[in-house]
This record gives structure tokens, sequence and C-alpha cells, in this order.
């Protein structure tokens, strides 16, 4: 099993895909703010692991 998965989102800001890389082994509840790949603005992540290993990520504006 893999100990991180990669997620692609699109930007709040410019609607240009982005990508990271999520820790499933961490908490269930992680929250934090990347900058966009492209146009450089800050993004709010808050995402939830569940206790299957998926997830959800919730993308907004900073």
């Amino acid at each position: 099993m893999a100990l991180t998965e990669e997620h692609s989102f699109p930007c709040p800001y410019c609607c240009s895909t982005n990508s990271i890389l999520i820790d499933i082994t961490g908490e269930n509840f992680q929250s934090l703010v990347t900058d966009c790949e492209t146009c450089c603005k800050p993004i709010q992540l808050n995402i939830k692991i569940y206790e299957d290993n998926t997830f959800t990520v919730d993308v907004c504006m900073n």
C-alpha cells in the first residue's frame, strides 16, 4: 500500500491544474496552503482522510 497519493485539482483563481502528494497515513483531517503552480496565488486545501484510505479535498481561495 502506498503511503502517499497524488491528487490533481483546479486552481480556484485561474483554473490551471495543480497536483499535490497527500500523506494518507497522517491525521484524519489536514489543512494546508499551497501556491498555484501557474498564477502563484495561495490555495487553501482541506483534506479529509477516511478509515479505508480514501480521501476528499476541498479547494478554497485563501
